[in-house]
């Protein structure tokens, strides 16, 4: 497993990238070979340019998601969404066309098109090929992290239900009773017990638990440790598979020690001219879809175009929200604030397509500017909810020790919030982007939210 942009990420994702970037290089040189007849001699300019486009090409996938698990073992989930990025990816492959004209390296101009048509659809067939070699690996569990489990039987339940939504990342193949550990009066053979099992199983890992810490051998542990077999807790197996925090089993030394509420001065400065940045740019590249959604809000009925609403940002601080109104004026007319639902009768039709495509969130750039808001950042919610919320779940108030953002991790990994279950789900979700936050996984969140607003995923 590697840490890329804050996230955890297997060696299989990461192994199939590396191979998706470098044939979209061969698959250059190779059609430049075909089109020129003859060789093809790289320069480092030429080279460092044809990288650049590869990597493109799978950021471009990255946030279509088609690096995400559904993807990686759904093949069906793959051709939709490859099908969807044929436009961006035939864009990219017009920009390599005019890269290797510029560089003389073919005589391209007589054959463009046909060109760059040839070579999409070799870029498409070999994904696709890839793809389903891949899929059989992973369905067959090539790729799978063996898992030995140390005592904790009580976890055996919770292990396997994470294996059955994990399908092909993680498998359990031992599960070892500590008592069973003392096969000898020899200290030094009784250490390597728990070594020659781990490696009989041949384990990748030793799941310990956390529990039982003082009932554990420890020696044999670092005897296992020092032999190259990384020893983990359960949360940490859980957060690293699922991307958010066990909240049933989360310590206050898991986020007084972790990274991501220590940063500085630097971190916060350059945090905020990103933001500010992006705002301003977002405020100007969507002005016509603001100026349309405004229009039909307008024909739509009597009413104000824009809704402000209390929410609680950084420090417990009170701000208004401001967002296109997608709700009849008389939404909560009895005073009591209520979880927006699927199909509310509430929503009104424009209200519908602008939440849809989260048009409904795009003036919040206006709060971005105040400092009210940041781009990325744990979702604000009401004063109401986040009394409640803060009795019923485990470091709610910590959410506000940070700007909240129009987009977060919670945001790209699961649906609008109706009910408790789904507030929990999603504080999880915080949680994790709490511990592990940096510009990177910011990024990567901005990335996500591309492929999130196109598809229209998780909005009513």
């Amino acid at each position: 497993m590697f840490r890329v942009f804050g996230r955890y990420v297997s060696t299989a994702t990461l192994i199939l990238g590396i191979a998706e970037a470098a044939t979209v290089c061969a698959l250059i040189y190779a059609g430049a070979a075909i089109f020129s007849g003859g060789v093809v001699y790289p320069t480092a300019d030429l080279d460092l340019r044809v990288a650049l486009i590869a990597i493109a090409v799978v950021l471009v996938m990255h946030s279509m998601g088609l690096y995400d698990e559904d993807a990686l073992t759904n093949l069906r989930q793959s051709l939709l969404k490859l099908a969807f990025i044929i436009g961006p990816i035939f864009l990219l492959a017009v920009v390599t066309t005019g890269i290797l004209a510029k560089n003389k390296v073919v005589p391209i101009y007589p054959y463009r098109w046909q060109w760059t048509i040839g070579l999409t659809t070799l870029w498409f067939a070999s994904v696709l090929g890839g793809r389903l070699f891949f899929t059989h690996l992973h369905e067959n569990g090539k790729f799978a992290r063996r898992i030995a489990l140390l005592g904790g039987v009580h976890l055996l339940a919770q292990l396997r239900e994470l294996v059955d939504s994990h399908r092909g990342s993680i498998r359990i193949v031992a599960q070892f009773d500590t008592p069973d550990l003392v096969e000898t009066n020899d200290q030094p053979l009784q250490n390597l017990a728990l070594l020659r099992r781990a490696q009989i199983a041949n384990a990748h890992e030793i799941l310990v638990d956390q529990t039982t810490l003082s009932q554990l051998p420890v020696a044999a542990l670092i005897r296992c440790r020092t032999a190259g077999f990384p020893i983990i807790e359960f949360p940490h197996l859980f957060e690293r598979e699922t991307g958010r925090v066990d909240l049933g089993s989360i310590e206050p030394q898991a986020l007084l020690l972790c990274q991501g509420l220590t940063k500085g001065l630097v971190f916060e400065s350059l945090k905020r001219c990103m933001d500010v940045a992006m705002a301003l740019l977002g405020l100007v590249l969507f002005a016509p879809v603001m100026i349309a959604a405004a229009l039909a809000l307008r024909l739509e009925g009597s009413g104000p175009i824009f809704y402000r609403q209390e929410r609680i940002g950084r420090d417990g601080k009170a701000f208004m929200i401001l967002k296109f109104r997608s709700m009849r004026t008389d939404a909560e007319q009895s005073g009591v604030p209520r979880w927006a639902s699927e199909s509310d009768p509430r929503i009104t039709p424009v209200g519908r397509i602008i939440r849809k495509v989260r048009i409904d969130e795009l003036p919040q750039f206006l709060n971005v500017l105040r400092g009210d808001m940041s781009v990325v950042g744990p979702r604000p919610e009401r004063p109401y909810f986040v009394s409640e919320l803060a009795e019923r779940l485990p470091y709610y108030q910590e959410r506000h020790l940070v700007r909240p953002g129009i987009t977060g991790w919670a945001q790209v990994n699961f649906r609008y919030g109706a009910s408790l279950e789904d507030a929990a789900r999603k504080h999880s979700y915080d949680l994790y982007y709490l511990k592990h936050r940096s510009l990177l996984l910011d990024l990567m969140i901005l990335l996500k939210t591309v492929r999130i607003v196109l598809f229209a995923e998780g909005a009513w």
